[in-house]
């Protein structure tokens, strides 16, 4: 009987790994192709690969994070520290982003999204600095709250970004499809922003709408270069 736990246990953890491995490579890939993008197609997708690269560092910091966070006992001030930190990542993927839709479709909104986005840091930024012995006693309640109100901003951008995407897809003649893997990574990171779920799946999960985004245009864009050389 005790071997037969050990054996359940043994297997659990081995399931854990096998777990953490395909979410890391999810984040890995988006990083990849991010870059391939960028080399291949510099005018045309460099905010967007550029953008991917921070969205799988982002979702990697955060699987890290889960992990490293219990073994280290760190204390809420530097978790609060390592979450802004960490946010930094997806606001500026979400900035470039938009900043594709701006050099591809010319689309105007970048005096919006910049106050939105700010805006929505004030309350962490009080709530930060107002960490109190209450606030210490209920520390994954407090961290919650943070990551809800961080998320806020960022979500409001994303699904706007995603819904410019759509409105201007048939500029992009080669891949009008690309707003759809965009809208699915959205609501993805903004599930995650707002309900911190356990191993931050659905982050991940964005990684792999936009890695097959990548695949998509790098494929529709050979076609088209075949086209204009025939």
């Amino acid at each position: 009987m005790k071997d037969g736990r050990y054996m359940s246990w043994d297997v659990l953890i081995y399931l854990i790994y096998v777990i953490l491995a395909i979410l890391s490579a999810a984040d890995l890939s988006a990083v990849i192709l991010g870059s391939v993008l960028i080399a291949k197609f510099k005018k045309r997708y460099a905010f967007y690969g550029s953008g991917m690269i921070l969205s799988g560092l982002y979702s990697s910091a955060l699987l890290m994070l889960r992990f490293i966070n219990p073994l280290l006992h760190l204390s809420l001030e530097r978790m609060v520290v390592t979450s802004v930190i960490s946010s930094l990542l997806i606001v500026i993927a979400v900035i470039l982003f938009f900043l594709h839709a701006r050099n591809n479709y010319g689309s105007k909104g970048i005096f919006v999204i910049i106050p939105v986005l700010v805006l929505s840091k004030i309350p962490v930024y009080l709530l930060s600095n107002y960490i109190n012995a209450e606030t210490l006693r209920n520390g994954y309640v407090t961290a919650r709250l943070i990551s809800l109100l961080n998320g806020l901003g960022i979500i409001a951008v994303l699904i706007y970004t995603a819904l410019i995407y759509r409105k201007n897809r048939d500029k992009e003649k080669s891949a009008p499809k690309l707003w759809i893997f965009m809208l699915i990574a959205a609501i993805f990171l903004s599930f995650d922003l707002l309900f911190m779920t356990e191993l931050y799946i659905p982050s991940h999960i964005a990684d792999i709408s936009l890695t097959i985004s990548a695949f998509y245009l790098i494929r529709a864009l050979k076609k088209e270069t075949k086209e204009l050389e025939e």
